[in-house]
């Protein structure tokens, strides 16, 4: 398991998904209940990377509760889902830079940020994500 890191326990502004108006609101409820949220950028190598290798486990256990938020620029996107096969992974694109970077809570991407109502109670990356501990979180 991954240990409790105290900085972690920060609460995402998750409101700006729900309440942008130049943006779509998610059709997931993301302010109740576990999650496990990626931030990734369009433009970003990493990203496509961490979006292929969770796509693989989301395939895989298509009970997980994965959500992508994603940013960038629009005219990017459908070359991003082509190359991830970003398919099987709810997402949002999501317009504002500020507010995508005050969610993510860094400037640093891609970013996996395990989630329980709103608040982040450990963070991944996507080399080192263990299916077996998301299993393990998923039944407490």
């Amino acid at each position: 398991m991954y240990p409790k890191d105290p900085s972690k326990n920060r609460v995402i502004p998750i409101r700006y998904l729900y309440q942008s108006k130049s943006n779509t609101p998610p059709k997931i409820e993301l302010r109740k209940g576990k999650h496990i949220v990626l931030f990734l950028s369009l433009q970003c190598g990493y990203c496509k990377k961490a979006e292929k290798k969770m796509g693989i486990i989301q395939r895989k256990f298509p009970n997980f509760p994965f959500y992508a938020i994603i940013n960038g620029d629009t005219t990017l996107l459908q070359t991003f889902m082509k190359e991830t096969r970003l398919a099987p992974i709810p997402f949002t694109h999501f317009n504002g830079a500020n507010e995508f970077m005050e969610m993510n809570g860094s400037a640093m991407l891609p970013s996996i940020q395990w989630v329980q109502d709103t608040v982040v109670v450990r963070e991944s990356n996507y080399v080192n994500i263990s299916e077996t501990e998301i299993e393990q979180w998923l039944q407490k």
